[in-house]
Protein backbone atom coordinates (compact mmCIF):
# COMPACT_ATOMS: atom_id res chain seq x y z
CA UNK A 1 0.00 0.00 0.00
CA UNK A 2 2.53 2.39 0.93
CA UNK A 3 4.64 1.25 -2.24
CA UNK A 4 1.56 2.49 -4.39
CA UNK A 5 1.65 5.84 -2.37
CA UNK A 6 5.14 6.84 -2.99
CA UNK A 7 4.99 5.42 -6.52
CA UNK A 8 1.92 7.69 -7.56
CA UNK A 9 3.63 10.85 -5.40
CA UNK A 10 6.95 9.92 -7.37
CA UNK A 11 4.88 10.34 -10.53
CA UNK A 12 2.81 13.07 -9.69
CA UNK A 13 5.93 15.44 -8.81
CA UNK A 14 7.60 14.28 -11.66
CA UNK A 15 4.28 15.49 -14.12
CA UNK A 16 4.29 18.86 -11.78
CA UNK A 17 7.78 19.13 -12.86
CA UNK A 18 7.17 18.80 -16.21
CA UNK A 19 4.53 21.41 -16.31
CA UNK A 20 6.56 23.82 -14.84
CA UNK A 21 9.42 23.26 -17.50
CA UNK A 22 6.70 23.71 -19.97
CA UNK A 23 5.57 27.01 -18.59
CA UNK A 24 8.85 28.32 -18.26
CA UNK A 25 9.75 27.53 -22.02
CA UNK A 26 6.78 28.77 -23.02
CA UNK A 27 6.99 32.17 -21.09
CA UNK A 28 11.12 32.17 -21.93
CA UNK A 29 10.24 31.78 -25.90
CA UNK A 30 10.14 35.20 -26.51
CA UNK A 31 12.36 36.79 -23.59
CA UNK A 32 15.55 34.47 -23.27
CA UNK A 33 18.24 34.02 -26.72
CA UNK A 34 20.60 31.15 -26.96
CA UNK A 35 23.53 33.46 -25.63
CA UNK A 36 21.47 33.98 -22.04
CA UNK A 37 21.62 29.62 -21.86
CA UNK A 38 25.39 29.66 -21.96
CA UNK A 39 25.90 29.37 -18.37
CA UNK A 40 23.44 26.80 -18.05
CA UNK A 41 25.12 24.59 -20.60
CA UNK A 42 28.56 25.27 -19.18
CA UNK A 43 27.57 24.02 -15.99
CA UNK A 44 25.47 21.24 -17.60
CA UNK A 45 28.28 19.88 -19.79
CA UNK A 46 30.68 20.24 -16.08
CA UNK A 47 28.21 18.81 -14.07
CA UNK A 48 27.53 15.83 -16.07
CA UNK A 49 30.95 14.67 -16.75
CA UNK A 50 31.60 15.14 -12.83
CA UNK A 51 28.46 12.83 -11.80
CA UNK A 52 29.68 10.13 -15.00
CA UNK A 53 33.22 9.87 -13.82
CA UNK A 54 32.42 9.28 -9.71
CA UNK A 55 29.61 7.43 -10.36
CA UNK A 56 31.96 5.63 -12.99
CA UNK A 57 34.89 5.53 -10.30
CA UNK A 58 32.20 4.06 -7.57
CA UNK A 59 30.70 1.28 -9.76
CA UNK A 60 34.81 0.36 -11.11
CA UNK A 61 35.71 0.22 -7.53
CA UNK A 62 32.52 -1.40 -5.88
CA UNK A 63 31.45 -3.77 -8.25
CA UNK A 64 34.52 -4.47 -11.02
CA UNK A 65 32.78 -7.27 -12.18
CA UNK A 66 29.88 -5.34 -13.39
CA UNK A 67 32.53 -3.36 -15.30
CA UNK A 68 34.10 -6.74 -16.51
CA UNK A 69 30.74 -7.60 -17.96
CA UNK A 70 29.63 -4.25 -19.34
CA UNK A 71 33.09 -3.46 -20.84
CA UNK A 72 34.09 -6.81 -21.99
CA UNK A 73 30.15 -8.20 -22.89
CA UNK A 74 30.78 -10.85 -20.56
CA UNK A 75 28.37 -12.80 -18.66
CA UNK A 76 26.29 -11.58 -16.04
CA UNK A 77 26.87 -14.50 -14.60
CA UNK A 78 30.02 -13.39 -12.78
CA UNK A 79 28.11 -10.42 -11.42
CA UNK A 80 25.18 -12.27 -10.02
CA UNK A 81 27.85 -14.74 -8.30
CA UNK A 82 29.40 -11.70 -6.93
CA UNK A 83 26.03 -10.23 -5.71
CA UNK A 84 25.10 -13.66 -4.34
CA UNK A 85 20.48 -11.97 -4.62
CA UNK A 86 21.77 -9.48 -2.35
CA UNK A 87 18.78 -6.91 -3.03
CA UNK A 88 20.87 -4.64 -1.75
CA UNK A 89 23.72 -4.70 -3.62
CA UNK A 90 21.60 -5.00 -7.17
CA UNK A 91 19.80 -1.79 -6.24
CA UNK A 92 22.96 -0.02 -5.81
CA UNK A 93 24.16 -1.29 -8.94
CA UNK A 94 21.23 -0.67 -10.87
CA UNK A 95 21.39 3.51 -9.37
CA UNK A 96 25.02 3.35 -10.20
CA UNK A 97 24.76 2.02 -13.57
CA UNK A 98 21.35 4.32 -13.92
CA UNK A 99 23.41 7.88 -12.90
CA UNK A 100 26.36 6.70 -15.63
CA UNK A 101 23.13 6.33 -18.09
CA UNK A 102 21.13 9.65 -16.67
CA UNK A 103 24.37 11.52 -17.32
CA UNK A 104 26.06 10.43 -20.41
CA UNK A 105 22.21 11.12 -22.06
CA UNK A 106 22.44 14.76 -20.76
CA UNK A 107 26.40 15.07 -22.24
CA UNK A 108 25.49 13.68 -25.84
CA UNK A 109 22.08 15.67 -25.78
CA UNK A 110 24.08 18.39 -25.21
CA UNK A 111 26.72 17.46 -27.98
CA UNK A 112 23.51 17.25 -30.22
CA UNK A 113 22.42 20.70 -28.86
CA UNK A 114 25.74 22.13 -29.81
CA UNK A 115 25.65 20.84 -33.57
CA UNK A 116 21.60 21.23 -34.06
CA UNK A 117 21.31 24.77 -32.87
CA UNK A 118 23.39 26.68 -35.40
CA UNK A 119 21.58 25.24 -38.33
CA UNK A 120 18.47 25.41 -36.89
CA UNK A 121 19.13 29.39 -36.27
CA UNK A 122 19.75 29.86 -40.01
CA UNK A 123 16.66 27.49 -40.90
CA UNK A 124 13.67 29.24 -42.87
CA UNK A 125 11.56 27.63 -39.70
CA UNK A 126 13.33 29.68 -37.13
CA UNK A 127 12.94 32.80 -39.21
CA UNK A 128 8.96 32.32 -39.46
CA UNK A 129 8.46 30.78 -36.03
CA UNK A 130 11.35 31.99 -33.86
CA UNK A 131 9.35 31.90 -30.64
CA UNK A 132 7.97 28.02 -31.20
CA UNK A 133 11.67 26.90 -31.86
CA UNK A 134 13.04 29.05 -28.95
CA UNK A 135 10.26 27.93 -26.58
CA UNK A 136 11.00 24.25 -27.89
CA UNK A 137 14.55 24.69 -27.26
CA UNK A 138 14.11 25.61 -23.89
CA UNK A 139 11.94 22.88 -22.77
CA UNK A 140 14.75 20.52 -24.11
CA UNK A 141 17.59 21.97 -22.20
CA UNK A 142 15.68 22.60 -18.60
CA UNK A 143 14.59 18.96 -19.35
CA UNK A 144 17.88 17.88 -19.50
CA UNK A 145 18.29 20.13 -16.34
CA UNK A 146 16.00 18.49 -14.41
CA UNK A 147 17.41 15.17 -15.72
CA UNK A 148 20.59 15.98 -14.61
CA UNK A 149 19.80 17.62 -10.70
CA UNK A 150 17.35 13.88 -10.48
CA UNK A 151 21.24 12.05 -10.87
CA UNK A 152 23.02 14.50 -8.64
CA UNK A 153 20.18 13.88 -6.21
CA UNK A 154 20.46 10.32 -6.91
CA UNK A 155 24.66 10.84 -6.14
CA UNK A 156 24.10 12.59 -2.85
CA UNK A 157 21.45 10.22 -1.55
CA UNK A 158 23.59 7.53 -2.17
CA UNK A 159 26.62 9.11 -0.45
CA UNK A 160 24.20 10.19 3.11
CA UNK A 161 22.73 6.78 2.93
CA UNK A 162 26.45 5.53 2.93
CA UNK A 163 27.13 7.75 5.90
CA UNK A 164 23.73 6.92 7.91
CA UNK A 165 25.20 3.35 7.51
CA UNK A 166 28.82 4.09 8.51
CA UNK A 167 27.64 5.95 11.73
CA UNK A 168 24.93 2.92 12.57
CA UNK A 169 28.30 0.41 12.21
CA UNK A 170 29.99 2.71 14.43
CA UNK A 171 26.89 2.88 17.31
CA UNK A 172 26.99 -0.59 16.93
CA UNK A 173 30.48 -1.61 17.25
CA UNK A 174 30.91 0.43 20.48
CA UNK A 175 27.66 -0.35 21.90
CA UNK A 176 28.90 -3.63 21.53
CA UNK A 177 32.02 -3.00 23.05
CA UNK A 178 30.26 -1.69 26.07
CA UNK A 179 27.83 -4.36 26.46
CA UNK A 180 30.71 -7.06 25.75
CA UNK A 181 33.91 -5.58 27.38
CA UNK A 182 35.74 -8.81 27.76
CA UNK A 183 34.93 -9.42 23.52
CA UNK A 184 36.94 -6.49 22.85
CA UNK A 185 39.51 -7.46 25.07
CA UNK A 186 39.88 -11.23 24.04
CA UNK A 187 40.12 -9.48 20.38
CA UNK A 188 42.61 -7.18 21.44
CA UNK A 189 44.64 -9.97 23.16
CA UNK A 190 44.37 -12.51 19.66
CA UNK A 191 45.44 -9.64 17.69
CA UNK A 192 48.31 -8.74 20.28
CA UNK A 193 49.41 -12.50 19.98
CA UNK A 194 49.14 -12.14 16.26
CA UNK A 195 51.33 -9.55 16.12
CA UNK A 196 53.80 -11.10 18.95
CA UNK A 197 54.12 -14.07 16.79
CA UNK A 198 55.55 -12.39 13.39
Amino acid sequence: MQDNKSKRYSIGWHVFVVLVIIAFGVWGSDKLTWTDQQPLLGTLQNTSSMVFAIAGIWMAYLYPEAISSIVKGRNTNDLTDKLNDDIDDIQRVRLIVGVIALSGFVMASLLAFSVIVPVVQKSPFFSAYPSIVRGIGLILLYSLTYIQLFAVYAVLASNVNFLIRLVNLETKIRLDRKLNPLKGKLRRQSSNDDNNSD
